[in-house]
């Protein structure tokens, strides 16, 4: 699955603060992990919509969820297969040997579906709002050490990278007639053995150029960084902050009433 870098575009969500994004980004995260509940899964996946509309990125969140749809369709009918092996006496919909689907089997596995779509989603839509020196920025504003800042940034910008490697290298198979997609599954993975070692190496040499790139470039020396520009907070990251501060409560006040 190719995952895209940053887009420049003027929106409401782009001219956020990047601390406010990091923020956001943390708290849904949390609210994924901690309040995995189907309620809880459909609010946040209500607010990323917000999100990504306020950013004027929803065509490139269309093509990932249909990138990422085989992947979130075997987690539904593994999650599915694995909760009909065992039953807890709930309403059973289907019944066939030992498996017994009940409706709370498919409810679960629509939340670990919605829960892997908004992990994959909102790391995704850092990705696409954020520059990588102004997330960099923000996460030295937030108090961490620079070097520990630019290696976190530096992976939100390799993984579209490396993710646009494998698609060339499956690209440049096909187009040679090595037909990657025919056979069984034990032939398939015979064949993708053919991406993973030029994979690995190109994943070598992109390390070695950004690692030539500090060098050069005296990374980590130890003297004080200058910036360009200073953030400052606006009255847009207000608005945006109390807006997660409601978002926060309203989930809090569903759990409580739904079970968390």
């Amino acid at each position: 699955m190719q995952l895209a870098s940053y887009v420049e575009k003027e929106s409401y969500f782009h001219s956020l603060d990047p601390r406010v994004k990091i923020i956001w980004f943390i708290v849904i995260t949390i609210v994924a992990l901690a309040f995995r509940t189907l309620p809880v899964m459909v609010l946040v996946v209500l607010s990323l919509l917000g999100a990504w509309l306020s950013a004027k990125i929803l065509p490139e969140i269309l093509s990932l969820m249909r990138k990422a749809l085989p992947l979130l369709s075997i987690a539904t009918v593994t999650w599915m297969i694995f909760g009909a092996l065992k039953p807890e006496g709930g309403e059973v919909l289907f019944s066939l040997g030992i498996l017994q689907l009940e409706r709370n089997d498919i409810l679960k596995a629509i939340t670990v579906a919605l829960y892997i779509f908004i992990t994959i989603s909102v790391f995704y839509t850092v990705i696409l709002t954020t520059d990588f020196s102004e997330l960099a920025y923000g996460l030295s504003k937030l108090g961490l050490p620079y070097t520990l800042t630019f290696m976190i940034a530096l992976i939100f910008q390799t993984i579209p990278l490396l993710s646009g490697e494998i698609t060339t290298i499956l690209n440049a198979q096909r187009s040679r007639g090595y037909e990657l997609d025919q056979g069984g599954l034990i032939e398939k993975y015979r064949k993708y053995a053919s991406v993973v070692f030029p994979f690995v190496m190109r994943a070598i040499n992109l390390g070695k150029n950004i690692s030539i790139g500090l060098h050069v470039y005296q990374f980590g020396i130890g003297k004080k960084r200058m910036n360009y520009k200073e953030l400052q907070l606006t009255g847009n990251d207000y608005i945006f902050i109390g807006l997660l501060l409601l978002f926060i409560l309203t989930i809090i006040t569903v759990s409580l009433r739904y079970g968390g």
